[in-house]
């Protein structure tokens, strides 16, 4: 397990950036969040954590700097025919901020979520014009305080206006100065919670204090806490258990650290989120499980033995043995149950709602009636091209040859639909999914009204991060060079 990301949660205010144009107060909170989040880089790593990413996340961009853009715009001429437009007014902001994160060596800056129709063109401007920026548009219920059961479905127009911003983002732009990868930069959510640390859809609450919460890294919990569980539920209790002894010392670590340094303490999401290695993968984890549980007592035994599963010296299902499948490993006597077939609906149900207990469970070692804090969304994360197995399982379908980059392919595949089915049930909704490069915007809005849809009536966050991919038709192979958050796998069909 790793911490994926340690973001600091700032709010910003048009009063004060108003009375300063040149951003200034912008640079001394970037200059502050690098120090404070550099101070508690070094607090987790004192104790053995692995922090890969600090990030910083804004309350809407469209509280404290659109606010601006009229000003500045008024300002430039006095000549009203000379005058500068909105958009050149907010690119040129934009990228001075976007330098000021370089030069302040932070790498993810998000600036929140705008609802409104009339602000969405400034996201995909936003993202264009800069490097290290995310944003997301939220298609919320219209109305404060609407049950948004009662809704049946977002509206068509604002998806519809949503996914032309997208497409301008252009997917996975390839420039020949640099790569730049500007829809990872950016998605749209459906009653997305504040103050998560994941992004593009982290959001600061407005006018709320500093606040620092975490995301983790924990695809390989799945096995150590599942495999040899008999029973759903008892894969469930061993993930929970497991989840409970791994974030405890971390939520008493940063406590006292926020009573330090005068910051609220937000959280954790303890989503289940791959990593790019095998044996960090989500689905990984979670085919083990299904070959073990969904297997007949012959099959079990086989499985066992394969492992030489109890081994002498564990104490718990927690405690891997030697023999466990790995990278170079990951097929079982069993390997007909792949991600996608029958059962996995019950398995993706059974790991999601662990982590919806987590947030009932008192926090080991600590004296006091403290239960662990959690943020976010908390479920499983299912991103295609963010875990390698799950990318060889969407791979699958395809009848085209795939190229010898690609990700190895099983008897099994996963389309758009069955990852839809299982957002019902876990935690995030599409994500990282490559679609052609020449989706149409009513096409693209007709996902953004089915992941929406289900939001509403579930009563439960989702978002829908889309990679349209240049010059690319469905069932082609995707050819993002080498990347540190992507891998390459099929392209999606939205028909």
């Amino acid at each position: 397990m790793k911490i994926r990301a340690v973001t600091l949660g700032l709010d910003l205010s048009a009063d004060i950036l108003l009375q300063d144009p040149s951003l200034q107060f912008i640079d001394l909170r970037l200059k502050y969040a690098r120090k404070t989040l550099n101070d508690v880089q070094r607090a987790l790593e004192s104790k053995g954590y692995t922090v890969q990413t600090s990030r910083v996340a804004f309350n809407s961009f469209a509280e404290w700097l659109l606010p601006l853009v009229p000003v500045l715009a008024l300002a430039s001429s006095d000549d009203e025919s000379r005058r500068l437009s909105h958009e050149a007014v907010f690119e040129d902001l934009a990228k001075k901020i976007d330098q000021m994160l370089i030069d302040n060596d932070i790498h993810f800056c998000s600036f929140g979520s705008v609802s409104r129709s009339e602000h969405f063109s400034f996201v995909s401007l936003l993202i264009r014009s800069t490097t290290r920026v995310s944003a997301t548009i939220a298609l919320d219920p219209p109305a404060p305080g609407m049950a948004a059961h009662t809704l049946v479905a977002p509206d068509h127009d604002l998806c519809v206006k949503a996914a032309e911003e997208c497409i301008k983002i252009s997917g996975v732009r390839l420039d020949e100065a640099q790569e730049r990868h500007d829809n990872f930069r950016f998605c749209v959510s459906f009653q997305a919670p504040k103050n998560s640390p994941f992004f593009p859809v982290a959001c600061h609450a407005s006018g709320r204090p500093a606040t620092l919460s975490i995301g983790l890294e924990n695809g390989d919990l799945i096995f150590l806490a599942c495999f040899a569980a008999e029973s759903l539920t008892e894969a469930r209790d061993n993930l929970l258990e497991t989840l409970v002894q791994a974030v405890s010392p971390i939520q008493s670590l940063l406590r006292d650290f926020c009573q330090e340094h005068g910051l609220v303490y937000g959280g954790v999401d303890a989503s289940i989120n791959p990593g790019l290695a095998p044996q960090d993968s989500v689905v990984q984890g979670l085919e083990h499980a299904l070959q073990f549980i969904f297997a007949s007592a012959e099959e079990k035994e086989q499985l066992k033995l394969a492992i030489n599963w109890p081994p002498s010296s564990a104490s718990s299902v927690r405690d891997a043995p030697k023999g466990a499948p790995n990278a170079t490993n990951t097929q079982s006597p069993t390997s007909n149950r792949f991600f996608g077939s029958m059962g996995t609906l019950s398995a993706v149900s059974c790991l999601t709602s662990a982590l919806k207990m987590l947030g009932e469970q008192p926090v080991r070692g600590s004296d006091c009636a403290e239960r662990i804090l959690t943020c976010g969304y908390n479920g499983l994360m299912l991103p295609v091209m963010e875990d390698l197995t799950l990318a060889a399982r969407a791979a699958a379908v395809s009848a085209i040859p795939p190229p010898e980059s690609a990700p190895a392919v099983a008897p099994t595949g996963v389309s758009l639909r069955d990852l839809l089915v299982f957002s019902c049930v876990c935690g995030v909704g599409l994500d990282t999914v490559p679609i052609p490069g020449s989706v149409t915007a009513e096409g693209l809005a007709a996902v953004y009204s089915e992941v929406g849809t289900l939001s509403y009536r579930l009563s439960k966050p989702l978002t829908c991060r889309v990679l349209p991919m240049k010059g690319l038709s469905a069932g082609q192979f995707t050819t993002v060079p080498e990347n540190p958050f992507l891998v390459n796998t099929r392209v999606f069909s939205i028909e």
